[in-house]
């Protein structure tokens, strides 16, 4: 009988998974989409509120809060078990790419939730995979920078307070993204989680861009 990881309903997590192969996990864009359309259509079933995500070439990176306990391990075993049947009839070879252990970082605060959001968002800027967010069509970043209304995508509430800006709110949210974090800040999330550590809340108000005063965007 497989073990469930047991997670606190109502909280939000980053789930962070790497491939257990050398090669890439998405050999190329049906690999991304058939992944990336299971995992949006089992969050319902599986009770699962996801507010970001980046899929990358071997890893997978979420943002997301469960509404039960065991939410988080229904999600990860149905999706990867879908895509383990198709890589194995697809490239004749039975390997489970997203076996191996799954990190979760317990993610409290607003301010927290939103940089853990923009470090999702950032990813194929900071990996050297794109120059703009935008570019990588495996990210929620397109649904949360212009406002579209994505049946699954859910705004955390810590996004909503971020959005209060009453002057042109997604344009500062772009600029928000487009400033790439310290290097010793963002050495200090990816550490913290991928390897499964929850992150101190390093500050107790969240700090809003003024967009009418950035010339430039994302």
């Amino acid at each position: 009988m497989l073990m469930q990881s047991c997670h606190l309903a109502g909280q939000t997590y980053v789930v962070y998974q790497r491939a257990i192969n050398s090669g890439d996990a998405f050999y190329d864009n049906a690999c991304y989409r058939f992944y990336l359309v299971r995992l949006l259509n089992s969050l319902r079933q599986c009770h699962i509120r996801l507010h970001a995500y980046c899929l990358l070439a071997n890893e997978i990176t979420l943002l997301l809060t469960p509404d039960t306990p065991f939410a988080i391990s229904s999600l990860l075993r149905s999706v990867n078990s879908q895509y383990r049947r198709y890589y194995q009839q697809r490239f004749e070879r039975d390997i489970d790419v997203w076996a191996g252990s799954k990190k979760y970082s317990l993610i409290q605060g607003h301010a927290l939730v939103v940089d853990c959001q923009k470090y999702i968002e950032r990813l194929p800027l900071d990996r050297g995979i794109e120059q703009h967010p935008g570019a990588h069509a495996w990210s929620s970043y397109c649904a949360n920078a212009f406002g579209i209304r994505y049946s699954h995508i859910t705004r955390h509430s810590g996004l909503e307070a971020f959005l209060g800006i009453p002057d042109q709110p997604f344009l500062a949210y772009r600029d928000f993204i487009a400033r790439p974090f310290s290097k010793a800040y963002l050495d200090y999330l990816s550490n913290r989680l991928q390897s499964g550590q929850p992150p101190a809340i390093h500050r107790q108000k969240l700090v809003r861009p003024v967009a009418a005063k950035t010339r430039h965007s994302l």
